[in-house]
């Protein structure tokens, strides 16, 4: 009866035009309920979820709109939006490539508050006196943003617009060692970074002693104003690779938080597959 329900559920829910198999209906039943468990949670407006198996094919997603109680349209996978930083590491690897930094450099983000070519850059922290003297680790184990545009922003141009899908794309590619965006130095300084964000960084809501898993959050503040905070990570259950990128977009319950409100859905995912 259960399975009926679920099914039934799936075909409800799941956009149309899509050839899915009854276990892809699975993963998105699952997902979409522990999605909606905590949007509500935090009273947030709407959020997604995608999952992405070692081969590379999306075999979930959902999405869902409190405003409205419904799923979001399904353009909302692959449309450019600001990705925060979560997509830091994207704009990284290609200064870390060309030897222009190190993620042992150190950067002072004194009080956590640095304006940047006319716009204030706060750190989630700033209130509380900032980090002061951190290395570029640090920075992406802390989603210092002040510790990032520091270091990055002599050598390049942060870019943070890009899908969800493409993001997803990006953190499967480390997942599973690609060594077409990067070669194998800095593929392993990034995936030892992603495990550190889960054991001692702002994802460590999310460190499992039965599951490893890596990754990073994001956050970002809209010219609204409003917040949207975020995990994209990968982890290894069953002896198969999955990629998990998980957004909640104006929670407003709670602090906005990436490790916190999007790393819950990820670990329950985890769980789940892991069963």
């Amino acid at each position: 009866m259960i399975n009926i329900l679920l099914i039934f559920f799936a075909f409800t829910f799941l956009p149309f035009g899509e050839s899915w198999s009854i276990k892809d209906y699975k993963h998105f039943t699952f997902s979409y309920s522990f999605l909606q468990s905590k949007l509500q949670e935090v009273n947030a407006d709407s959020g997604l979820v995608m999952l992405m198996d070692s081969a590379g094919n999306v075999i979930g997603k959902s999405s869902l709109s409190l405003l409205n109680g419904k799923s979001l349209e399904d353009e909302v996978y692959t449309t450019v939006r600001d990705m925060g930083t979560l997509a830091v590491p994207v704009s990284l690897i290609p200064v870390l490539e060309k030897g222009n930094v190190s993620l042992s450099d150190t950067v002072d983000v004194g009080n956590g508050i640095y304006n940047h070519n006319g716009k204030e850059i706060r750190d989630h922290n700033a209130d509380m006196g900032g980090y002061g003297e951190i290395t570029l680790q640090q920075a992406i184990l802390f989603d210092s943003k002040v510790g990032v545009i520091k270091s990055l922003s002599p050598y390049t141009t942060i870019k943070t617009t890009y899908s969800p899908t493409e993001i997803l794309n990006f953190y499967h590619s480390i997942a599973v060692s690609d060594h077409s965006i990067c070669s194998a130095k800095t593929m392993k300084e990034i995936q030892q970074t992603f495990e550190m964000v889960v054991s001692e960084g702002t994802g460590k809501p999310l460190f499992s002693d039965n599951v490893k898993i890596a990754g990073k959050t994001g956050s970002v503040i809209k010219e609204d104003g409003k917040h949207e905070v975020s995990f994209c990570g990968y982890f290894k259950v069953n002896n198969a690779v999955y990629t998990c990128l998980v957004i909640i977009s104006n929670p407003k319950n709670g602090y906005p938080s990436g490790g916190v409100m999007t790393g819950n859905v990820v670990k329950e995912i985890v769980n789940y597959l892991d069963r």
